[in-house]
């Protein structure tokens, strides 16, 4: 979702489903990924995370999301790798 590709024209459900699933489904079951994906866009929308643009099926994030995804983002790249250094 803070690929630049999404700032413009925002992301859509097939969008998401392509980041998290790169591979096709390997059998039946694993072909619901993209209800899997609707429903974690509704939690990101049901926590302010995201909004929809009006009169599309496309999703933008909120300036609170943007925030809340850099610090995410941010503590992963810089904090988690010492954690495991210290750890070993």
């Amino acid at each position: 979702m803070l690929a630049g590709e999404h700032t413009l024209t925002g992301f859509a459900n097939h969008d998401l489903a392509r980041r998290l699933h790169p591979h096709p489904p390997a059998n039946p079951a694993d072909a619901k990924r993209c209800a899997a994906t609707s429903r974690l866009i509704a939690k990101l929308r049901g926590h302010g995370l995201v909004r929809t643009i009006p009169h599309r099926r496309r999703y933008r994030p909120t300036r609170a999301g943007l925030a809340l995804m850099t610090a995410i983002v941010d503590v992963h790249d810089r904090d988690l790798p010492n954690a495991y250094l210290v750890a070993a």
